[in-house]
């Protein structure tokens, strides 16, 4: 799970596409649990853009997951549907469709026993994938739903042990930006995640943007981290950020933090100015 999804909202929400009323491209880098062997890390590049006089929007999101042996890289294809509503807010409908690739390299396991059960046939699958979403935004408030992952699907081998079932994903996500002086703006907002089977994730995010050039932040995951967030603004079109989670766990004292980093850059090809910092 991103800890800088505020700032690009396609990586949760097929809905988000079109929204910075721009091309825009955008590359994530997460490494969980600095120097710890075969830690999870993941890599995601997306873009998006609308057209049709911005009534609709195309996007494409790749994500490649590492952790140990396994690995699973997915692409999507995005589409979003646009309403420009009459107080100058925008209703979007999202839909996205891809494959992912998974791949376990049990041959590059050691074992300190010579047990045949415990030694693995290498394995590689792929599964098809779509999600669905809502989002609605306002200069100053947004709100989104969606479930990036609708169909629980099964991934077999001859080995039971191999078998995994792909969770549906549910996410809501808000937030809304404050003025608190010339220079300063206040944006709070929130995530709620449950994934079948597993505890709602909560997140409870409090973010500073200092004249319109610097965000820093801080954010509460439900008593499991605590992650604090910078991006800055290079110009009005590039942009960098950088997020450090900090365990709240009890294995904190057996890993490091995470850390992610992010670059986006935001390509203006109308005559109308876009908005830039973007809040949302």
């Amino acid at each position: 799970m991103y800890s800088q999804y505020m700032f690009n909202g396609l990586a949760i929400n097929p809905a988000y596409a079109g929204s910075s009323e721009a091309l825009n491209f955008t590359a994530t880098g997460r490494k969980q649990w600095s120097g710890v062997e075969g830690a999870p890390s993941t890599l995601t590049f997306s873009a998006h853009t609308p057209i049709r006089k911005e009534k609709m929007a195309l996007g494409a999101l790749v994500t490649n997951d590492r952790i140990s042996v396994f690995t699973q890289t997915t692409l999507n294809i995005i589409y979003a549907y646009r309403l420009h509503l009459s107080s100058g807010s925008t209703l979007s409908f999202g839909l996205q469709a891809g494959a992912s690739n998974y791949l376990a390299r049990y041959s590059d396991l050691t074992y300190k026993t010579a047990d045949p059960t415990l030694q693995q046939e290498d394995y590689n699958t792929i599964t098809p994938g779509f999600g669905a979403g809502i989002y609605y935004n306002s200069k100053k408030f947004y709100a989104g739903a969606s479930v990036p992952y609708l169909a629980s699907n099964f991934l077999a081998s001859k080995y039971v042990a191999n078998r995994l079932e792909l969770k549906n994903h549910y996410f809501f996500t808000a937030g809304y930006v404050a003025e608190i002086n010339e220079h300063l703006k206040f944006k709070p907002s929130t995530l709620i995640k449950y994934i079948e089977g597993a505890p709602v994730q909560i997140d409870y995010n409090a973010n500073f943007l200092y004249k319109e050039v610097l965000w820093l932040g801080v954010s509460y995951r439900s008593a499991t981290s605590l992650i604090f967030l910078a991006q800055v603004y290079a110009n009005d079109q590039l942009s960098f950020g950088y997020s450090y989670d900090h365990s709240l766990s009890k294995l904190s004292g057996f890993k490091t933090g995470s850390h992610e980093i992010m670059i986006s850059y935001l390509f203006s090809y109308t005559k109308t100015k876009v908005v830039t910092p973007r809040y949302f």
